[in-house]
């Protein structure tokens, strides 16, 4: 959860690095400021801040800015994602419906692609009070019923751990 400034600079910072934007300069601003996806990951992370901080008249009509961002973004992206779902290192991958539970609290590295859905206990992906660890790989249709481990890859139906590999050798496309 971001709270402070520092918190904010930490996730801007490690999200841009599975952007691999963290160079910096004009041509990486262009970049985010042109790419809906990178805009909105962005806008979550202010709206966060925002939103966790101590209610003063500024802070509200802040959060209320980026909120208003955030839902115009949600819509013409695809993504039905709530403040503070994720850790840092967040990783979209494309546009296209992505769902996240509202009560999801999601670890740090996590890379989404299309048709993810994390659910609560209304069925999904993950159903249940499941606790997934960090740097875990979940494949495509696997059905998450219990906690899965730090750097675990699961796949089936229903998902067994089937290496200790993690998400550290997903190939990143730019």
């Amino acid at each position: 959860m971001i709270k402070t400034k520092k918190d904010l600079r930490d996730y801007l910072r490690q999200d841009r690095e599975k952007e691999n934007l963290n160079k910096g300069g004009l041509k990486t601003r262009i970049k985010i400021l042109l790419n809906p996806r990178l805009r909105f990951l962005m806008n979550l992370r202010y709206y966060e801040y925002y939103a966790n901080q101590p209610r003063t008249l500024y802070r509200k009509f802040m959060t209320l800015y980026f909120y208003l961002i955030h839902k115009r973004l949600s819509y013409k992206l695809g993504y039905t994602i709530y403040k503070n779902n994720f850790g840092p290192g967040l990783f979209l991958a494309h546009y296209g419906t992505i769902v996240v539970n509202k009560n999801a609290r999601i670890g740090k590295n996590c890379r989404c692609h299309v048709g993810v859905n994390i659910g609560g206990y209304n069925g999904g992906v993950l159903i249940g009070n499941v606790m997934v660890g960090n740097n875990v790989m979940i494949g495509a249709g696997a059905v998450v019923t219990k906690d899965v481990p730090d750097n675990a890859v699961v796949v089936g139906v229903p998902a067994k751990i089937v290496s200790y590999e993690g998400s550290r050798h997903v190939a990143y496309y730019s």
